[in-house]
């Protein structure tokens, strides 16, 4: 389909908003005496713009909804709730700034073509409702809009020119003055953030252009918030390079249609995205994620009971097979799991487990450094198991790790044993590498299945958390933010959660029911370390409690 395909599809006639009036001046204008009527008749139509903004925000006690073109920043992000008007003052500000200084260039990205053309140029709020036909190339919009291109050519010489989220490449070259970007926490690309070739990053490089003014070069953005890498990256520039603004849906209510504000509010209200629906606030936890904010608060906050025994550790990995510049990070993830034994008011032994989160090593990792790290992790945190889904990179670390080995003086030798840990299914053949380090320590590279789908995984992995029985040895800012915002829905791979998932997934493998059975040795008080029969293992020194059964990991269980 072509880009004049695109903006046409699903078009319709086009129903253009009524041309706007700056004729006469405003009442509330003369009422406060900010302007005289003969004043105003001599005013540029971007004076006109930039005192109606104030009295539409600052003089109706909404001042957090006017955009300054005084001071100097580089983004202005109004976060805004459905209907706080936060599109409004974005598409007032952009053409009173096109109309000031002439010959501007004025880039403006939406989710998808249509949307950019349907709200940004002609909806309510759009251009062609702000800027007056007078104002337009050749007086007339049928002149001056293409609509088929996705352009408005104004008298002055300014321009604005449409582009989607959809076809990032599209702004790979065209260079700008001015932005106005829009539902940008809704782009095709926002869970991707600011990685080389998406829309936003394509769009920067491109806002390079000087204004004959001499101002600096300007973005605005407004949007409804959702938890992703692109609001962000956004939100935490705007802090740094501008201003970011809460617009409420409940302080724009007088502007709305009565039965609009009806059908909004009763929408949202008492709902998990109330916040971020009306309120234009950025939630933590995305709704349908597997994790929220109290399950990471819980584990956060909690600690081993006194008694709790090492059982196992494990680490998990979601590789990422190349390192582009734009590729994934490795996802590296260190859990363990403990046994508490207590007895009951009859001296019956009961036994409880808790799942530990003891470190988070995901990265950007160079394939040639990749083997090396993972031997490293496991060596340092003397893991039993290392943890790779066979359906995402298990031949590849295979590959990469015994050869690391084979080269460094350590040991990998590669067995096959059945599979009997799901009596829902049939007997399976497991190939696994039982692995040596350069330092001696033993651990089995083994594969981790799964069937289902990222996010249903992901919520049967949560159950430790839903429990209150998982403990985070210390804070994982972005492994906990791709917990609570992954739901599913976005482009990009959550490594950090895959190798969590495979992770709890190994550790909530063979285990015990009921105190004296089972393979662990650990939780039997006294128990004595099962003979090491593998040759590779047979000088390897006695290690603690913890790693006899390390080393029974070497048998055919």
């Amino acid at each position: 389909m072509s880009e004049q395909d695109d903006w046409l599809d699903g078009a319709g006639p086009f129903d253009a908003p009524p041309a706007p009036d700056y004729g006469e001046a405003p009442e509330e204008a003369l009422d406060l005496g900010a302007v005289s009527a003969t004043e105003w008749r001599s005013w540029p139509t971007w004076a006109k713009l930039r005192l109606l903004r104030r009295l539409r925000t600052e003089g109706a006690g909404r001042p957090e909804q006017y955009v300054d073109p005084a001071s100097n920043w580089y983004l202005w992000m109004l976060l805004g709730g459905r209907g706080s008007g936060k599109s409004d003052e974005a598409s007032r500000w952009a053409a009173e700034e096109a109309l000031r200084v002439p010959g501007m260039r004025f880039a403006l990205v939406g989710r998808t073509f249509g949307d950019v053309r349907d709200t940004m140029f002609e909806g309510e709020t759009g251009l062609l409702a702000v800027i007056p036909d007078s104002e337009l190339l050749g007086g007339s919009r049928e002149r001056a809009y293409n609509r088929s291109l996705g352009e408005l050519f104004l008298a002055n010489g300014s321009r604005f020119k449409g582009f989607s989220s959809e076809k990032p490449n599209q702004l790979r070259g065209p260079q700008h003055h001015r932005a106005w970007i829009d539902e940008a926490s809704s782009w095709a690309d926002a869970e991707l953030g600011n990685v080389v070739d998406t829309t936003i990053s394509n769009l920067m490089l491109g806002l390079r252009l000087k204004p004959s003014d001499g101002s600096g070069v300007r973005m605005v953005c407004s949007t409804t918030p959702k938890p992703n890498e692109l609001t962000e990256f956004l939100h935490d520039l705007a802090q740094k390079k501008g201003q970011v603004r809460i617009l409420s849906t409940y302080s724009n209510l007088r502007n709305l249609d009565e039965a609009v504000a009806d059908v909004i509010l009763s929408l949202y209200e008492g709902t998990e995205v109330a916040a971020q629906e009306l309120e234009g606030k950025i939630l933590a936890a995305a709704k349908g994620a597997a994790y929220t904010d109290a399950d990471i608060m819980t584990a956060s906050a909690a600690s081993l009971p006194a008694g709790a025994e090492l059982e196992k550790t494990v680490v998990g990995v979601d590789p990422a097979v190349t390192s582009r510049e734009n590729a994934d990070e490795t996802g590296l993830v260190v859990a363990s799991r403990y046994a508490v034994i207590t007895t009951d008011e009859r001296g019956r032994p009961q036994r409880d487990e808790r799942l530990k989160v003891e470190a988070g090593l995901s990265d950007k990792i160079e394939v040639a450094d990749f083997p090396r790290i993972l031997v490293a992790a496991v060596d340092e945190h003397e893991a039993d198991e290392l943890l790779v889904e066979v359906n995402n990179g298990f031949d590849f670390v295979v590959g990469a790790v015994t050869g690391y080995l084979e080269r460094e003086g350590g040991a990998a030798i590669r067995r096959t044993r059945k599979d009997r840990t799901s009596p829902r299914r049939k007997v399976r053949e497991v190939v696994e590498y039982v692995c040596e380090t350069p330092s001696g320590h033993a651990f089995v590279l083994k594969p981790v299945w799964q069937s289902a789908d990222k996010l249903t995984r992901a919520r049967t992995a949560s159950a430790w958390w839903v429990r209150e029985r998982a403990i985070h040895a210390e804070s994982f800012p972005k492994l906990e933010k791709q917990m609570t915002t992954f739901d599913g829905t976005g482009k990009k791979s959550p490594d950090r959660l895959d190798a969590l998932t495979s992770a709890v997934a190994g550790l909530s493998v063979g285990r015990r029911t009921r105190v004296g059975s089972g393979a662990s040795p650990v939780a039997r008080s006294g128990a004595a370390p099962r003979p090491v029969k593998h040759p590779l293992l047979h000088d390897a020194p006695t290690r603690s409690a913890r790693h006899a059964w390390s080393s029974s990991i070497w048998e055919n269980r």
